[in-house]
């Protein structure tokens, strides 16, 4: 009820913050199942995350953010729709509709049923190794084992046999990881993605109140991911340190829980809750506080991070960490430890680099991780599968709880890997 009373009394930016935000959403409806919405997803996670939520935070809790209103928002606002324009360029040059590239796809997988099989295989000798192989090799490890997914998806659009069956085995390993990690991120991520190219390569047409639906359906999990997650992982963390691990049940039971008492997840305090953990704008609002009052401005090293994937740490000693506590010591007064998940995000990073101006390096960013979807999207006119990586190269993307190096890097990393992939198999001669 105080939201609903509170958007009677929005100022400027709000509703401008309100309607870009709608927007977004219109735009990854509107192309669910005609293209690969995976910079529509980006925006409208962006949008979600620094603008929608701290609207409603400012409107029903406002000491949850640490600037007034305005403040916030005359940066946020402009920065934010400077990262949409970048990430929409070239997907407005790339055709509306993206039906052809699954068509040749399925033509060309016709005849190569075993290839997904192969790669859920090595995906899942890579999980037996994971315990043995050393630290320094983890990263090298962690790209082989996304084959595991990947190849999930050459089998769904091929004629593979018992297709269906190995989909659900992977499912059910994803859902076993969360379980034992406490970590959802994994499990959401892909099957997000997955449904984004379940929908986009299906050849009868998807009709409005589906994608709604689809949507819905989404944002729900997301709540109900939200609604669990603290207290299912201080569960799991508790029982690794005595020796335990994570327990089915008890997530089971908190899912049946929240399902059985549906109401819980609407009720105001359960929902502010919610919108806390969603609210990326408190770590944007800190940075704006912070920044240059009492630090200095970092004037353009986050530019180090388009070349930190290329050098080894051995060489570069004090190559960043793909972690938020550099960003958060440094760009605001909060106080986090290690194995701490937030970030201020590309956008604090943007200002806490260049203020204002920021929303001009945001616009480029966002051309740069939009230019490397379009580029992959045309070499797929000629190497069909190359689709398939998508959803592997721009994973680490998707959100905006992350910065610069950890999003850049990992799309960076991954798209290496996957060149080096297609090399390999074409000296070869085996076509993938």
């Amino acid at each position: 009820m105080l939201i609903l009373e509170g958007l009677y009394s929005l100022s400027i930016f709000e509703e401008a913050s309100v309607a870009i935000s709608l927007l977004a959403f219109m735009v990854l409806i509107v192309n669910l199942s005609k293209r690969i919405v995976i910079m529509e997803i980006i925006s409208a996670i962006a949008c979600l995350q620094v603008l929608l939520t701290p609207v409603l935070i400012y409107q029903i809790a406002p000491s949850y953010m640490p600037i007034q209103s305005d403040d916030y928002f005359s940066y946020v606002l402009p920065a934010t729709i400077s990262l949409l324009a970048g990430l929409a360029y070239f997907s407005l040059i790339s055709g509306k509709n993206h039906g052809h590239y699954f068509s040749d796809l399925k033509v060309y997988l016709n005849d190569k049923p075993d290839i997904g099989l192969w790669m859920v295989g090595l995906g899942i000798v890579t999980l037996f190794l994971e315990p043995f192989v050393p630290q320094v090799f983890k990263n090298i490890l962690f790209l082989f084992k996304s084959l595991l997914y990947t190849g999930c998806l050459y089998i769904y659009f091929s004629k593979a046999k018992y297709k269906f069956v190995v989909l659900v085995f992977v499912i059910i390993y994803l859902f076993f990881q969360t379980v034992q990690a406490g970590m959802f991120g994994e499990l959401v991520y892909w099957l997000m993605l997955f449904v984004i190219f379940m929908l986009a390569g299906n050849e009868r047409k998807v009709y409005l109140p589906t994608k709604i639906l689809f949507i819905s359906l989404g944002l729900f999990l997301a709540i109900l991911v939200q609604s669990i997650k603290l207290e299912y992982r201080l569960y799991a963390w508790r029982s690794v340190s005595v020796g335990g691990g994570g327990n089915a049940s008890f997530m089971l039971t908190l899912i049946s829980d929240r399902i059985n008492n549906i109401d819980k997840l609407f009720q105001e305090s359960f929902f502010l809750s919610a919108l806390v953990r969603f609210n990326e704008g408190f770590y944007i609002g800190h940075t704006l506080a912070y920044v240059p009052s009492y630090a200095p401005f970092a004037n353009g090293e986050i530019l180090n991070d388009f070349v930190a994937p290329v050098i080894p740490r051995f060489i570069w000693t004090d190559k960043p960490l793909a972690n938020g506590l550099a960003n958060i010591k440094r760009f605001t007064s909060l106080t986090l430890f290690e194995g701490n998940n937030f970030d201020i995000s590309p956008i604090g990073e943007a200002y806490g680099n260049f203020g204002y101006w920021g929303t001009l390096f945001l616009l480029l960013y966002g051309v740069l991780i939009g230019g490397v979807f379009y580029y992959i999207l045309k070499k797929s006119e000629n190497k069909p599968t190359l689709l398939l990586w998508l959803p592997k190269i721009f994973v680490s993307s998707l959100l905006m709880e992350s910065n610069v190096f950890t999003a850049w890097g990992g799309t960076f990393q991954s798209f290496i890997f996957v060149a080096l992939i297609f090399k390999v198999a074409e000296i070869f001669k085996y076509k993938i």
